[in-house]
């Protein structure tokens, strides 16, 4: 069993992770009027049997 200690480690451990995954799809534009516009990025995702299951474009992964 875990400590509280080492839970709590693991848990910002994997929202790091996640944080860190969720914006690798995310680009920060900046414009002009110095405002900045977020744009999602499109990530290509393929299925392990290609034949049966096509490609899908996503831009947001699981």
């Amino acid at each position: 069993m875990l400590s509280r200690k080492s839970r709590k480690l693991e848990l910002s451990r994997n929202s790091k992770t996640e944080l860190e995954n969720s914006f690798s799809s995310v680009k920060i534009i900046r414009r002009k009027n110095d405002n900045f516009d977020l744009a999602l990025r499109k990530r290509l995702f393929c299925d392990a049997k290609p034949t049966l299951l096509p490609c899908k474009t996503a831009a947001f992964g699981m």
